[in-house]
């Protein structure tokens, strides 16, 4: 059985080069058991940081994204208010407080461990990568402990050759 990897050039795909390259595939081999934690209490952080990337960070920085986008777009001038006091209220009731929990909560965990599930590099950290770059990337406010994190998992040798055969997760602003 062979992997036939079909990717998307400045996308969250990169997360899929960079998981292959951490395993040393050569995209046509299949085996992921390295990146797994042995620990029971590692294995529980791993699944759930696993499942928190997608479904409880992604949509409040989509939200986000959406309607920065709704602010900019063409529009007539007499609706461009409506739709900007529509994208302030959802980001004032919605998307800021969700984005403050959910990156403080991020702040915290890597303030007290160097990786997502523990003491060691896992494939939590690679599900978590394109959520904490995005918000990074846009979000305001201090983040030093994602910001070591991410300079910690960048520099891994792996990161860079994903990197440099798919270009980066988000593209520069």
């Amino acid at each position: 059985m062979s992997i036939k990897v079909h990717h998307l050039n400045f996308s969250r795909s990169l997360r899929v080069l960079w998981l292959l390259e951490e395993l040393e595939l050569d995209y046509f081999s299949h085996r992921e058991g390295k990146l797994n934690p042995t620990d029971e209490a590692e294995k529980l952080e791993c699944r759930m940081f696993l499942h928190y990337a997608e479904g409880s960070l992604m949509p409040p920085l989509l939200v986000s994204l959406i309607f920065a986008r709704l602010r900019s777009a063409p529009m007539p001038f007499f609706i461009k208010p409506i739709a900007r006091g529509i994208a302030d209220k959802i980001d004032q009731s919605y998307t800021h407080p969700a984005l403050d929990l959910h990156l403080g909560f991020v702040e915290k965990t890597l303030s007290e461990r160097p990786y997502f599930a523990g003491d060691s590099f896992s494939i939590a950290d690679i599900q978590m990568f394109y959520p904490v770059e995005a918000a990074l990337s846009r979000a305001s406010g201090e983040r030093p402990n994602m910001v070591a994190w991410r300079d910690r998992v960048t520099s891994r040798p792996a990161y860079r050759r994903a990197e440099a055969k798919g270009g980066k997760a988000v593209p520069e602003r």
